[in-house]
């Protein structure tokens, strides 16, 4: 029998950490049926402190005595606190103690450990962060969200081909349509990146479908698309507070009348339906593509159940050999470094 995925959570990063993450761990083991091994890894009294039976359940725990804040530099702290656990865990993940990590802490300090530390996938221009996200016809994949506010053509082909081969086994779609996101659709449209990484795509093995506009974002035209971080972060922001924004105009409208709030009543298992399709709970976190192993950044205010949600897909990764098919993938286009 295959040995079981091992998976090191940041017990420390996220706003409501560490109980949040030790109990979205916990749920998580709860469904396991043994397909994975949890390590809680950060400051051990605190995490005791919320559940000094872990051990009994299952989930290892590893102390570090540091913490990388929200608040730190990315790249001062990996130097200062080289004993925190974000660099715990990806130290694990470089030495192959572990076959998946997890933080919901600092991004770009987990960002930069991953990659200084953990390096990159043979053949990858840059490393990428993408989003899972619904639209009218299912769900898409947009990449980059935030790791390269500055990118070169050959670096949005990349994203082009990380993302297609995420989504084809992710989401199991055999042949992703694959776009770009751009302020008109024709060929010649954009900034000279865009203009650039338009030829390479139509040359690329990829299916690959022309620019897309922001209009299209939603409509569920394209199942991969490419952008660069700049741009890719405010529409992630945007995503995070699309349903929320709704819910809250929704029950201003309404308040004060009987009637509306007997409509909201009866439309209340819809409302519930649509706010949880826009809910990033879905999926947890989101994948880091490129670098040497599975890297999975969570948001901030993440729950238990998002955690547990984060785990989940991990696990879905390491089952598909995601990276290992990026490897491949990959190779046929390193002359574009």
């Amino acid at each position: 029998m295959e040995r079981p995925c091992t998976i090191a959570l940041d017990a420390m990063g996220g706003d409501y950490a560490p109980a949040a993450v030790i109990e979205g761990a916990k749920l998580a083991n709860n469904e396991s049926n043994g397909r994975f091994n949890i390590i809680l890894v950060g400051d051990s009294e605190q995490i005791t402190a919320v559940d000094p039976r872990l051990a009994e359940r299952g989930i290892t725990v590893i102390h570090t005595s540091q913490v990388i804040s929200m608040c730190d530099s990315p790249l001062n702290s990996l130097k200062d606190k080289k004993d925190s656990s974000i660099v715990k865990i990806v130290g694990m993940l470089r030495e192959q103690k572990v076959d998946a990590i997890f933080s919901a802490g600092n991004t770009g300090a987990f960002m930069a450990a991953s990659l200084l530390m953990a390096g990159k996938l043979e053949g990858v221009a840059r490393p990428t962060i993408g989003v899972l996200y619904p639209t009218k016809n299912g769900t898409s994949f947009l990449l980059d969200v935030g790791a390269n506010t500055d990118c070169k053509p050959r670096h949005l082909l990349h994203f082009g081909v990380m993302g297609a081969t995420f989504v084809r086994l992710f989401l199991n779609l055999e042949r992703p349509r694959v776009a770009l996101l751009n302020i008109g659709e024709e060929s010649s449209k954009g900034n000279d990146a865009v203009v650039e990484a338009y030829k390479l795509f139509t040359k690329s093995s990829l299916n690959f479908t022309g620019n897309v506009e922001g209009g299209d974002i939603f409509e569920g035209t394209a199942d991969v698309i490419v952008c660069d971080g700049f741009v890719g972060n405010i529409l992630l922001k945007l995503f995070e507070t699309y349903g929320t924004t709704f819910e809250k105009t929704f029950s201003k409208l309404i308040s004060g009348n009987i009637l509306y709030r007997f409509g909201e009543f009866l439309l209340q298992k819809p409302l519930t339906t649509y706010k949880e399709t826009y809910n990033y709970e879905r999926f947890g976190g989101i994948p880091l593509l490129g670098i040497n192993g599975i890297a999975l950044i969570g948001h901030g205010k993440s729950s238990p159940e998002a955690i547990k949600s984060a785990i989940f897909s991990a696990l879905t990764m390491h089952e598909l050999d995601i990276q290992g098919h990026i490897r491949k993938e990959i190779d046929q286009y390193k002359e574009s470094i």
